[in-house]
């Protein structure tokens, strides 16, 4: 029942802005950006969605970093890395949109050109069922597991924290 409610509401993950929107909404809420408490950066959210949808990524970040991945796992975690970078627009879209809708909050960052996100008091609490997005909840609480003060980071310590320990090359953004 619940994979098929979920279903409804997605179709190709990489396309659909209903599903990016739940995903961003489902992030903020178990990372606990809401009542004052902002992410920094949301420009982290691009690759914290791909962590809060895909628990094969999370046994992956979990994976002891002294040890080798398998290079199948490399790739699927390159994968995540690219997805992210590919749905920076696509995210700060929707923030705009959510903002406007009184969903979330956008605020300036530390630098002039970041801008940090919480969600407003405005999201019935309903909103959030936890009984249907009990995976996405237990994932965010894995990742914040695994990298200790997300909310907090810059996005080049996160990305240095999820994926250039485990040998994935990335570049300044």
């Amino acid at each position: 029942m619940i994979d098929a409610v979920k279903k409804r509401i997605m179709f190709a993950t990489v396309d659909d802005f209903y599903f990016l929107t739940y995903a961003i909404l489902i992030t903020l809420d178990a990372s606990g950006c809401k009542k004052g408490r902002f992410l920094k950066d949301y420009r982290k959210l691009g690759f914290l969605i791909e962590f809060t949808t895909d628990e094969r990524l999370l046994k992956i970040l979990e994976h002891p970093v002294d040890k080798r991945l398998s290079r199948l796992d490399t790739e699927h975690l390159f994968k995540s890395y690219t997805n992210g970078l590919g749905r920076r627009s696509e995210v700060l879209k929707i923030l705009f949109r959510l903002e406007k809708s009184g969903l979330v909050i956008l605020r300036k960052g530390d630098t002039h050109s970041l801008v940090d996100v919480s969600l407003s008091n405005d999201v019935p609490a309903e909103f959030f069922d936890k009984s249907i997005f009990a995976q996405e909840y237990s994932n965010v609480g894995r990742l914040a597991l695994a990298v200790k003060q997300l909310t907090r980071l810059t996005l080049s310590t996160t990305l240095s924290k999820m994926y250039e320990v485990r040998g994935i090359k990335t570049w300044d953004i």
